[in-house]
């Protein structure tokens, strides 16, 4: 099941500056890692299979990861339904991870 991650700075009403998909819990994990530790190195998190919420972490940081479907990422691409993601027309979830994260917030 794929995961979506948002990260942005805490607030009364929390702006997400970055959003990414990947395919797995483990890419999701190493995903936002980097972010936790360069934020606060001795920071302890974990995530659960279902995703969550980390922070705000020191800096400000909100990191919010959730499960989503391929079907609920395709659609948040921006395209127009039938349109295609990928120059050889298939819609793999390579494609769709790829369109879902160069398509603009």
């Amino acid at each position: 099941m794929p995961y979506v991650i948002r990260t942005g700075l805490d607030g009364q009403d929390t702006r997400y500056h970055s959003r990414t998909a990947v395919a797995t819990l483990e890419e999701a994990r190493e995903t936002i890692a980097p972010t936790i530790l360069a934020a606060s190195p001795n920071h302890v998190w974990h995530l659960a299979e279902s995703g969550g919420t980390i922070g705000p972490l020191p800096d400000g940081t909100v990191i919010e990861v959730r499960q989503a479907s391929w079907f609920e990422l395709r659609r948040m691409t921006g395209r127009a339904p039938g349109e295609s993601l990928g120059a050889d027309a298939r819609e793999t979830r390579t494609n769709v991870l790829a369109a879902f994260n160069g398509a603009q917030l």
